[in-house]
């Protein structure tokens, strides 16, 4: 395998792995430069096989990690790490553990030339060189103990003796001939071994006939002493394994052999008849785990661990599951071959993972004869020589924004909140007195490649589980400019930091060039009644002014104030536009929006104003709440309630009290009040403004355990 970008290539680390270096020189880019990988394979699906015996999809995978400067996109998201797979599947093999033979006929003849030999077709009754035998049920048979007998001697420890697979032969044989000769005494029908017959010998463990057990022969490959009668129809069952197949192209007999029953006379003939012929591979053992290995290393998360569960017989694997370090995986998430003496698991580093792997168990695995997975004896231990590094500061960012806006680059971040995270940022810094506590995160801010980066640090808010980051001050200039802030993760510790990129949480924002203000337009309401504001009604305007250039287009500074002409009649938020009124004075009024132009020097400011406002009484006596308001008060803090009334209007030279009642709950408006007492009630003057003592609150939610909200309800009073 080769891997380079244009002509500079990996360079072997001695570990297996490679390192990729190239100088993207002054211009930062890779100048359309691609990544090449280049592998070479063995060739065809008999080489991949060879001493394998695994199928399915077999998965090889090229993983680059521990990017810098350079990111991977895969259509949907950025990471600095990806993963090629390399995808070989190779057609599981057709797995027979029995077959049934059809009934078959012979005829033996001698005629001036005595024939001395008998091969009763047992399995086929046909064969050449170029196509075989003529049964393929027994062809797969004899190509499944090759798979299984290799799969075994494939994974045997060393100085083992060797499997050889048992099989069972039964049928039944009728015999007849023409001869004078009654009986036949002699060796039973067995696998004849010959140089050019595919007869495969016999290693026989027992051979029963017509249910006597007869003698076997020193070397196994025989029954002694057996008699056949004229016309008789034997039955046979033998086992036997593969032991002294030698070089024979098929694992066992599909004829048998015997010297002619008919005796060595001229003109003679013998037939053989068989029926009930069947033959079926002998397996009792369950299949066992005989060890878990990965290449020796330490993987990251985000890293693929290439586990090898090595069994002691081949084994069905496209229905298993297994449980690795706690958690169950199916076959497909693991990218598992389907078929083998072994399986390759590629086991995904988790972000949050322990320090070592360990393959706890399997499921839904059999062997071909249905047995399943034998565990008792698995110690589950964990992979030797394999580490795993997760907790990772640089995967633990998932967002990141960054804007500019009216002299300020502002900024937010998220990341990981799951405890093992947590625990990292709690213990990273530990804050003197009231300091800000300081999160393993920063931001590197650049604009010029050349000059010095500019470092933020971004804070760890225990209290709301969030981070926070402190605008920065960037000044317009003449001319436009992008910023690059890239996301840092501090993977030492604060003592002695180390810095890596979080390439994927890289962003951009412009500082456009500077437009000093020029002029500021109030928008305008959009009906001239909504000019008239009534003390009578709720509704009071917001009031919203934008800041241009002297080309019309919009000032890099758009902030500043509103201020009000007369405060007595009506009162505007400085910053929000939110227009007030006081009750106290009816009248006309202005607002004027002042923007500051991005300095403290009024000298430059800008000033708009609005339209002029009526503030009217109105018809009917009201209260007024300003819009938005709500009691919000700090333990043990009082609480201030402010609002508006025409009252004073309404009865000029009066004196007027106010009464505030609070209710357990929120309501809509006065009418959800009926019939409900009020858990504490105040008076307040014309001065329109009430204080509620302080752990008054605190002392109602304790009171009241269901008073989640306050519900306020005040009143004017006059007095006579």
């Amino acid at each position: 395998m080769e891997v380079s970008i244009g002509e500079t290539s990996g360079v072997a680390q001695g570990d297996g792995s490679y390192k990729l270096t190239y100088d993207v020189g002054s211009t930062f880019s890779l100048d359309g430069c691609k990544i090449t990988v280049k592998v070479t394979t063995k060739g065809g699906n008999p080489d991949w096989l060879e001493g394998s015996y695994s199928y399915g999809d077999l998965l090889g995978m090229i993983e680059f990690y521990d990017a810098e400067n350079l990111v991977f996109y895969d259509g949907a998201a950025y990471a600095d790490h990806c993963q090629l797979k390399l995808k070989k599947t190779v057609d599981a093999p057709t797995i027979q553990t029995s077959v049934s033979a059809p009934n078959y006929e012979e005829r033996y003849e001698s005629t001036e030339t005595i024939q001395g030999d008998m091969y009763i077709p047992l399995l086929a009754n046909e064969y050449n060189i170029g196509e075989g035998a003529n049964n393929q049920d027994f062809v797969a048979l004899s190509d499944t103990i090759r798979i299984l007998e290799g799969a075994r001697n494939s994974v045997l420890p060393v100085d083992s003796d060797p499997f050889y697979q048992p099989y069972k032969i039964d049928a039944s044989i009728e015999f007849n001939w023409s001869t004078d000769v009654e009986t036949y005494n002699g060796f039973a029908p067995y696998g004849y071994n010959s140089d050019t017959q595919p007869h495969a010998p016999f290693y026989l463990t027992e051979y029963m006939f017509n249910g006597t057990s007869l003698e076997l022969s020193s070397d196994k490959t025989r029954a002694l002493n057996c008699t056949i009668n004229k016309g008789e129809t034997v039955n046979i069952s033998l086992q036997s394994t593969t032991q002294n197949r030698g070089n024979q192209r098929y694992w066992l007999p599909f004829r048998l052999y015997m010297k002619s029953v008919q005796g060595e006379i001229q003109n003679s003939w013998a037939t053989t008849k068989n029926s009930n012929v069947t033959a079926m591979l002998v397996d009792t053992d369950n299949p066992t785990i005989q060890s878990v290995t990965a290449p020796e290393g330490t993987y990251a998360s985000g890293q693929h661990v290439p586990i090898t569960v090595t069994f002691n017989e081949f084994v069905n694997l496209s229905n298993a599951t297994v449980t690795i370090n706690g958690k169950v995986y199916s076959a497909a998430e693991l990218s598992m071959n389907n078929y083998g003496v072994t399986a390759m698991l590629w086991y995904p580093v988790q972000d949050a993972d322990d320090t070592t792997v360990t393959v706890n168990g399997m499921t839904g695995v059999e062997d071909v004869f249905g047995h399943t997975l034998d565990t008792s004896l698995y110690p589950s231990n964990s992979i030797a020589d394999v580490t795993l590094k997760s907790v990772l500061m640089r995967n633990a960012p998932t967002a990141l924004t960054a804007d500019y806006d009216n002299g300020k680059a502002s900024f937010t971040m998220n990341a990981n909140m799951e405890q093992v995270y947590k625990t990292v940022y709690s213990n990273y810094h530990t804050p003197a007195g009231t300091d800000p506590k300081e999160a393993p995160f920063r931001l590197e801010l650049r604009y010029d490649s050349a000059g010095e980066p500019i470092h933020l640090q971004v804070y760890l808010d225990t209290e709301k589980e969030a981070f926070t980051i402190s605008d920065y001050a960037i000044a317009p200039s003449a001319f436009d400019r992008t910023y690059t802030v890239t996301l840092q993760a501090n993977e030492g510790t604060k003592a002695d930091p180390d810095w890596v990129n979080v390439l994927p949480m890289t962003r951009q924002f412009t500082v456009a060039k500077k437009v000093s203000a020029h002029t500021v337009k109030v928008f305008p309401e959009a009906n001239d009644a909504d000019y008239t504001i009534s003390l009578g009604k709720t509704t009071r305007p917001t009031l919203k002014a934008e800041v241009l250039g002297a080309g019309g287009e919009t000032a890099s500074y758009t902030t500043g104030k509103w201020s009000s002409s007369d405060t007595l009649i009506a009162t505007i938020n400085e910053d929000t536009g939110v227009v007030a009124t006081t009750g106290t004075k009816v009248g006309a009024v202005t607002f004027t929006f002042t923007a500051d132009n991005g300095t403290e020097d009024t000298a430059d400011d800008v000033t708009g104003k609005s339209e002029p406002y009526t503030v009217t009484a109105g018809d009917s006596l009201a209260l007024v709440i300003p819009g938005g308001a709500s009691i919000v008060t700090r333990v043990n803090q009082p609480a201030t309630v402010l609002w508006s009334s025409n009252a004073a209007l309404m009865a000029p030279n009066k004196e007027f009290n106010y009464r505030i009642d609070l209710y357990e709950g929120n309501y809509a408006n006065e009418a959800a009040l009926s019939g409900r007492k009020p858990v504490a009630t105040y008076t307040a003057g014309k001065d329109k403004t009430a204080c509620i003592e302080e752990n008054v609150l605190q002392a109602l939610q304790r009171q009241y355990p269901c008073l989640h909200g306050i519900g306020l309800h005040a009143a004017p009073q006059c007095r006579r």
